[in-house]
């Protein structure tokens, strides 16, 4: 079964909206939103809001919010809502535009090579689908996630597919009235306080972020199906 995986623009910028840092990293699930996704999407269990939340500790994939520690409380400092609504949700792309074709020059077990400008459809190993988790601008080498069931040569003929996808509108923390911080991860919970809710799913910041009087951290999803 395919699962939603996410990523996250995060930006930091200063009082005058200039730039400190920016980044793109992708969150894991935790087991509670893996069986809080399941429960609601096959059994139709309720499943609230999102919440945008800030930690200085290092979650794991069996943690639940009472493990963890280190969240902002002053300065203006409050998780931002994202609703499970077309408003907390506004861009769902609906098609899966087709990026590239053309014939393989060869392939392995666990690689194709790409034309030269640059799942196989037609010739040696066709109506083969994977996911492309590498690829070689230089050598148009692309590594799919698993192995292909028949290898690929050069009269393998190639489609590179898009995903479909949804936007999350962008949420913003702010330091007033003096700073916050450090934060390590962010955290996604159906609840805005307390250790009583969901931790659905984290992320680390690749680097700590501190705020300062005036700072905002801004926050801005995709998630699409792997």
């Amino acid at each position: 079964m395919q699962k939603p995986k996410s990523q996250w623009v995060v930006t930091h910028k200063n009082k005058r909206g200039e730039v400190l840092w920016s980044d793109t990293v992708h969150n894991a699930v935790t087991a509670e939103g893996e069986m809080a996704y399941l429960s609601a999407i096959y059994r139709g269990a309720p499943l609230g809001d999102f919440y945008l939340r800030l930690v200085n500790d290092t979650p794991e994939r069996d943690d639940i919010l009472g493990n963890l520690a280190g969240e902002p409380s002053t300065n203006g400092y409050e998780p931002p809502l994202i609703e499970r609504s077309a408003v907390g949700w506004p861009v769902l792309d609906t098609t899966i535009p087709v990026t590239e074709t053309g014939v393989a020059r060869g392939g392995g077990a666990d690689t194709i090579t790409l034309a030269a400008s640059a799942s196989a459809t037609g010739g040696t190993g066709a109506w083969q689908l994977r996911e492309i988790t590498g690829y070689s601008g230089v050598t148009k080498q692309a590594v799919p996630d698993k192995a292909w069931t028949i290898t690929p040569d050069n009269t393998s003929v190639y489609a590179v597919y898009a995903d479909y996808y949804l936007l999350s509108k962008v949420v913003v923390f702010s330091a007033v009235g003096g700073g916050w911080g450090p934060v390590t991860h962010a955290v996604l919970s159906d609840a805005a306080t307390g250790i009583t809710g969901k931790l659905l799913a984290y992320f680390r910041l690749t680097t700590p972020r501190t705020l300062a009087d005036g700072d905002t951290l801004d926050f801005s999803g995709m998630i699409k199906f792997r």
